[in-house]
């Protein structure tokens, strides 16, 4: 029996479709969804983002900024979950997106 579900989001739209078909799922079967968002470390060693970038508008690190992105990718899942009565949790990670979505699957397997 399945009773929890990883959804990994990058915001994308594709990955916005799969939340709501994982979501529609989760409710069928009584399961509980993980929503993980992985900010990949590679591409951003020291780097920053430009004020007008920014909610804030100041210049801030872009591991902040990604940061903060990823929680909102997540936190959309999770409203999607609270909306069809889903139980949710969020994870936010950091590395490379696909060592990080199996160490999580991993993980949830075993609690």
């Amino acid at each position: 029996m399945i009773s929890k579900i990883l959804v990994p989001t990058d915001g994308s739209k594709a990955a916005q479709k799969a939340a709501m078909y994982a979501v529609d799922l989760a409710k069928q079967l009584k399961a509980s969804i993980i929503a993980l968002s992985v900010i990949d470390k590679r591409s951003f060693m020291g780097q920053t983002v430009p004020a007008g970038k920014t909610s804030r508008h100041v210049i801030e690190p872009i591991e902040d900024y990604l940061r903060a992105a990823a929680e909102g990718y997540a936190g959309e899942i999770e409203k999607l979950c609270e909306k069809n009565g889903v139980q949710a949790k969020t994870v936010i990670t950091a590395g490379h997106p696909v060592e990080g979505i199996v160490k999580e699957a991993e993980r949830a397997r075993q609690t």
